[in-house]
């Protein structure tokens, strides 16, 4: 079975400090014996392919495309069909949520609709764009033979919100890799450490961390004493009016931001920091939550639907846009002496043996009904 991945969309998150999802799944996917009986060939931009130059059990096709990811879509409506003529993949897989029509059987994994769905819910988005990639949405699940999700959640959503009528499989996304690779950096992890690895998005209120912490100034103020934030993604005018605004409540607060790093590095933070804090309005479903369950340490997260789907011994969740009980529940982790029991045990080899199963599932229903 000839699989072509399609990641035309991707490009190394350096702005927001890490990469989850793609990375995972490729990188299981390389080491897999699935590779040893079935032909993957990623299709993507000359960055990502050298990001990825590790990966040698996979093959890279390069397309140059638009950066803008507007024009990029549109440009790869009149180019992808020749792509596909060229590769000839039994199947594909596009897993940024963007699939387009085709002859060839294909699949879609669809992480959340927030961006593009929740216009009205969420004024602070540029409505155009949303409308605009929430189209692109819609044909994908039209286009698509297949469409996965990592929640019930995410699941229930789609079918609320469209018409379709196509089989949803509900994969849940995995753990992260055990290696580690410290990173060169001024932390300090003998004292109290809040380790934040998401928050540069707009459904992430992260001005509320400024208030939380505000609050606990009142309530707690030794909680800051000896403090260290740690961000991830690169320094810019968002990280620098937060970093301002934290000051301004305690100058002594240590702020770090690591720039982009790799997996092995966000797994060395996770393995030294106190606590983990994800602040977020909507998730289709979170990786932060496993990331921190796997390295035992306790996560003060956002009270809403995916993330309790996934809930696990360490999550302690506070009352969305309550920042006093974000306050209190910070103060209550950083308490906290012991580090949990691991309760997460799906892993991205599991992820990708699920996907499989279903490709081949597919290929077969696919070719009976031709041959009918």
């Amino acid at each position: 079975m000839k699989i072509l991945v399609d990641i035309t969309g991707f490009l190394p998150r350096k702005a927001f400090g890490a990469l989850t999802f793609t990375e995972g799944f490729l990188s299981q996917m390389n080491e897999d014996l699935l590779t040893n009986h079935h032909k993957v060939i990623v299709l993507t931009s000359k960055e990502t392919i050298n990001y990825f130059q590790n990966l040698k059990n996979l093959e890279f096709h390069e397309i140059s495309i638009p950066a803008n990811p507007y024009l990029r879509v549109v440009f790869l409506h009149y180019k992808i069909s020749k792509i596909y003529n060229q590769i000839k993949p039994d199947l594909v897989f596009s897993p940024l949520e963007i699939s387009y029509r085709s002859n060839i059987p294909s699949a879609i994994y669809i992480h959340d609709i927030v961006s593009k769905y929740y216009i009205k819910n969420y004024p602070l988005f540029n409505q155009l764009s949303n409308i605009f990639k929430w189209i692109q949405v819609k044909l994908s699940l039209k286009y698509s033979d297949l469409i996965f999700t990592p929640s019930q959640f995410t699941k229930d959503e789609i079918l609320r919100n469209t018409k379709i009528k196509k089989p949803i499989k509900i994969i849940k996304e995995g753990r992260p890799y055990a290696a580690i690779k410290e990173i060169a950096t001024d932390i300090d992890f003998s004292i109290n450490n809040i380790f934040i690895p998401s928050y540069k998005a707009k459904h992430k209120p992260i001005n509320q961390l400024v208030d939380a912490l505000r609050e606990i100034k009142k309530i707690s103020p030794s909680y800051l004493n000896r403090l260290q934030l740690i961000f991830t993604g690169k320094k810019d005018t968002i990280f620098d009016d937060l970093a301002n605004n934290i000051s301004k409540i305690d100058d002594t607060i240590v702020i770090i931001c690591t720039g982009f790093i790799e997996s092995s590095e966000v797994n060395y933070i996770y393995s030294k920091a106190k606590m983990v804090l994800f602040i977020t309005d909507y998730e289709g479903f979170g990786l932060p939550m496993i990331e921190s369950d796997y390295f035992g340490l306790p996560i003060v997260c956002t009270e809403i639907p995916a993330l309790k789907e996934i809930k696990n011994n360490n999550s302690i969740y506070y009352e969305q846009n309550n920042c006093v009980d974000l306050a209190e529940k910070i103060i209550y982790a950083l308490s906290l002496q012991n580090k949990f029991q691991s309760s997460y045990q799906i892993t991205w080899s599991n992820f990708n043996e699920q996907l499989f199963f279903h490709f081949e599932n597919l290929i077969k229903s696919k070719f009976k009904s031709s041959k009918l």
